[in-house]
């Protein structure tokens, strides 16, 4: 008989309870728990951190002070993701003469828009503490969940027909033949500006949301569960990625 596991729950923001923006080094060692509303500083100790690596390996880091650095990890991988990238946008900035533009891979770091993301990964109830092979379970399905981030899967024309948000493939169509015009012409690629810019167009189309974004989702993913919504998914995948896929699904839908 298969094992079943406690529940997990995932939360992805960056902004705590109260809406405040966690600051870049929301999740590193060296600095105090204390004001962490989400940490027990006392159970510290038992925490286990997973560094997920490019193919999908992992490893394992225990917590306490002293422990794994993540925000090293964080800042190399900045410098990994956005360092030729932002290189050659600061030239353009310098050539146009708006030198007030130019920013640093730390800067993009530190910024509440662009910070790392915060991911909390819930296992059991309050007061209750997992075994480490259930841990060790359910963290291994964790780069398989993520894994469209790189990749887009195949995936079926049906995915877009979705009875509680009121889609088929012809409402799908529709609604990323409406969203694709509008997310071309964002200039500024942060959440908070895709957010507002494309709850605006559906509001003015009169479309439900629901209904608008899960073909946007479905495109952008090509998977019926992710860990974060069209819109999150969207400004992680950067504007160009985002507009190639969104093409491939109308193509599915044609």
């Amino acid at each position: 008989m298969k094992k079943k596991l406690d529940k997990a729950s995932v939360h992805n923001g960056r902004a705590n309870s109260k809406g405040v923006a966690y600051h870049a080094n929301h999740n590193t060692l060296e600095l105090s728990r204390s004001h962490q509303p989400h940490i027990d500083p006392e159970r510290i100790h038992l925490n286990r951190y997973i560094q997920y690596l490019e193919g999908g390996a992992a490893i394992a880091h225990k917590g306490g002070e002293g422990g794994y650095d993540s925000r090293k990890h964080e800042t190399d991988r900045y410098k990994q993701l956005y360092g030729e990238g932002l290189d050659a946008r600061n030239k353009r900035y310098i050539a146009s003469g708006h030198r007030e533009r130019v920013k640093s891979v730390r800067q993009v770091y530190r910024d509440p828009k662009t910070a790392p993301m915060e991911t909390i990964f819930q296992l059991g109830k309050k007061g209750s503490q997992t075994d480490e092979q259930t841990r060790t379970e359910v963290f291994n399905r964790v780069p398989d969940m993520v894994r469209f981030l790189g990749e887009l899967p195949e995936y079926e024309a049906e995915m877009f027909t979705n009875k509680k948000a009121k889609t088929n493939p012809e409402v799908a169509k529709a609604a990323l033949e409406m969203l694709r015009p509008v997310i071309e012409g964002i200039e500024d690629w942060t959440e908070t500006t895709i957010h507002d810019v494309l709850m605006a167009k559906i509001a003015e189309s009169g479309m439900k949301n629901a209904t608008a974004l899960w073909p946007l989702r479905i495109a952008i993913s090509g998977q019926m569960s992710t860990p974060g919504g069209a819109i999150e998914i969207a400004w992680l995948l950067g504007k160009d990625e985002c507009l190639r896929r969104i093409d491939l699904g109308l193509a599915k839908l044609a």
